[in-house]
């Protein structure tokens, strides 16, 4: 792993970071009293759901500003269906050559990049017909879409609610590039995206696993050797012999790393960048990004690359989500974050951490800055060379406020990554009514057992979610109490 060189703030649970919300607005959350089916959805969505209650709060635009699934997207609740007729594997470009683009500035193609593809034949994530996006190679990604104004942003809210479905073939927290020697190229690597042998590492017990060797990569005279080793060595590999199970092949991990990146004698720890939101694209506004170090907001790192010990799951679907608040002192709410694998924290904000976004929206002068956007969704970093990525269902919004529908019966089994939960194509909504259609995504097979979930503006949802009625599969017993005082 990287080495820590910058403080980790102490963590708070999700019930702790609740109560510092409700501090400073005692709004009680939302509650959900009845849903109904209003009838067939227009424009290829399912079933439209009312649903009843108090405390939603007011949600002026209604749909999220963008929810994308490759073949079809909504913008603001319209219909975009320009990637339809789009063939398989075409690139995805920038808005200065082709003014239709959902995305205004992707990465482009080129010095190994793919640049990011529209995928109608990789298998997708529920497995039905349709499309997603991919990219291979260490610089591959979407950013600026134009349903939120491109490099402009159209927006002057203080929240941003984003979160994609992202499947990564390694982890990016847990990986090591060390130069090659000249009989490297007898270790047996996988397909595409696909892990290689097992290795061995001197004196230690576990198994690695080769990731790939790149004999073309950088000035070295055999290229470099990517691994995974066996979990738990990050301090004890300098100078360890790492052979291969079955090819026998050995290597000698470097006594220290590289200076010059992959020009230079020595390795090169885990790391990758896969998603950044910005507020302004000179980076002088907001700024928030996962990979392995982050920026809290207004810049300076908040936590290492181990993200509270989490990881994407390899070679699996993983759901990440942001909610982020920089807080607007007009309203009485204080800047707020929560990140997300799978629904699990692995980065939240703490007391401290409000205080510093306060300040440096102060000392910045921030307080009328526009809303984050996405700026990168996918791989960008130098090391990240044998990765590639399928990336699906992407969804920003303006607000906190959104619509979830899980396989989990409370909030703590969402939180605890149990089950599995889609956004939904919010229609309409007031304080006690929304409107939503339902998007089962791979949610399709556990239509049975689904739970209703709707978050307010502070980000908060019902605890126990709300049993969904036979119109969505057969209906769970109701929990004890829907609400939270």
């Amino acid at each position: 792993m990287l080495p820590v060189h910058i403080k980790r703030l102490p963590k708070l649970s999700y019930f702790s970071l609740s109560l510092i919300f409700l501090a400073f607005q005692a709004n009680a959350a939302p509650t959900i009293s009845g849903v109904s089916e209003v009838g067939e959805s227009k424009a290829e969505k399912g079933e439209v759901i009312r649903v009843q209650g108090s405390n939603f709060g007011r949600k002026e635009a209604g749909p999220a500003v963008l929810y994308d699934h490759g073949d079809i997207a909504w913008e603001n609740g319209r219909l975009n269906d320009y990637h339809q007729d789009f063939d398989d594997m075409q690139l995805i470009q920038r808005i200065d050559a082709d003014p239709q683009t959902l995305w205004a500035k992707p990465s482009l193609a080129g010095n190994g990049n793919t640049g990011v593809l529209l995928s109608k034949s990789r298998k997708s994530r529920s497995g039905a017909a349709g499309a997603h996006y991919y990219g291979s190679g260490n610089k591959n990604f979407l950013g600026w879409p134009t349903a939120h104004g491109g490099m402009e942003v159209e927006s002057k809210s203080k929240a941003m609610y984003a979160a994609f479905w992202m499947k990564i073939p390694f982890d990016p927290n847990y990986f090591y590039a060390i130069p090659a020697s000249s009989d490297s190229y007898g270790f047996i690597e996988g397909k595409d995206g696909e892990y290689g042998e097992r290795i061995e590492v001197e004196g230690e017990s576990g198994y690695g696993r080769i990731i790939s060797y790149e004999p073309d990569l950088g000035e070295l005279p055999h290229g470099w050797v990517f691994l995974e080793p066996p979990r738990g060595l990050e301090g004890s590999l300098k100078g360890k012999r790492i052979t291969g199970v079955t090819s026998k092949t050995v290597i000698v991990f470097p006594d220290g790393p590289s200076r010059g990146k992959f020009d230079q004698v020595g390795y090169i720890t885990p790391g990758g960048k896969y998603a950044r939101f910005w507020s302004d694209e000179s980076g002088t506004g907001y700024r928030f990004s996962l990979g392995s170090a982050g920026f809290p907001g207004t810049g300076g790192s908040l936590w290492t690359n181990n993200f509270g010990h989490l990881s994407p799951t390899p070679g699996e679907w993983n759901l990440f989500e942001v909610a982020l608040n920089v807080g607007d002192s007009a309203r009485g709410l204080k800047p707020s974050l929560r990140a997300s694998i799978n629904g699990k924290t692995f980065v939240e904000s703490t007391e401290e951490w409000v205080e510093q976004m306060l300040s440096r929206t102060e000392e910045r002068g921030l307080d009328d800055e526009s809303a984050l956007t996405i700026a990168l969704l996918g791989m960008g970093d130098f090391r990240t060379i044998p990765f590639s990525f399928d990336l699906d269902d992407i969804y920003l919004d303006d607000s906190l406020q959104r619509v979830m529908v899980c396989s989990a019966a409370t909030i703590s089994e969402v939180h605890s990554g149990e089950g599995a939960c889609e956004l939904q194509h919010i229609e309409t909504w007031d304080r006690s009514a929304i409107e939503f259609s339902f998007y089962s995504g791979a949610l399709a097979a556990q239509r049975d057992n689904l739970y209703l979930y709707v978050f307010d503006e502070r980000g908060v949802p019902n605890s126990n979610g709300f049993p969904l009625p036979s119109i969505l599969g057969s209906a769970p017993n109701a929990p004890s109490s829907v609400s939270v005082n």
